[in-house]
């Protein structure tokens, strides 16, 4: 099984075992049965351990910084999957602002821009979770990719992809040393 397709895996799984965790919840006080339910249905989503924690975990965060072939796939896969379930947030945070330090090869920060633009398309989503990782992968192409959008008909995406821009101008002037 490929990265990306354990990592749907284990999301599915993980949020089925948050579901049944919820699920039990209100027949714990009714019997011993429900007690019982809600009980396992704790012990089994506090064991389960998806991949990811693996490559967040004490050495392997060290690893990642330094960069380290496998671990950096783990990371880019689990944010292309951008799962949605208990602590993904958290994952996909610790993951980013690990990953604005590697020195990535410029298939990665392809994979990563394509990420962002995402992001900025679904009107749903917000691109602060985004902007420290599109300042390192940028590119003349990716700001291009960006400036694009400030020409949609969505409010929402023309805001989003003018903050991005401000973010990666600032970003700029502050990496060349200017106020």
């Amino acid at each position: 099984m490929d990265k990306h397709a354990q990592i749907r895996s284990e999301s599915a799984a993980f949020a089925a075992l948050h579901r049944k965790v919820h699920e039990t919840f209100h027949r714990r006080a009714q019997d011993k049965d429900g007690e019982h339910a809600h009980s396992e249905a704790c012990r089994k989503f506090h064991a389960f351990e998806p991949s990811i924690q693996r490559v967040l975990s004490g050495g392997a965060r060290v690893r990642l910084l330094a960069g380290d072939p496998e671990l950096v796939e783990w990371a880019i896969a689990y944010i292309e999957v951008d799962p949605y379930h208990f602590a993904s947030g958290y994952y996909k945070t610790a993951l980013l602002r690990r990953l604005k330090w590697v020195a990535l090869s410029e298939r990665q920060k392809k994979r990563l821009q394509a990420v962002v633009l995402r992001c900025l398309d679904d009107p749903r989503r917000s691109p602060n979770y985004y902007l420290r990782i599109a300042a390192s992968i940028q590119t003349p192409h990716f700001v291009e990719s960006i400036r694009i959008r400030l020409d949609s008909p969505l409010r929402t995406l023309r805001m989003n992809a003018a903050k991005l821009l401000a973010y990666l101008e600032n970003f700029g002037r502050y990496r060349r040393g200017k106020d």
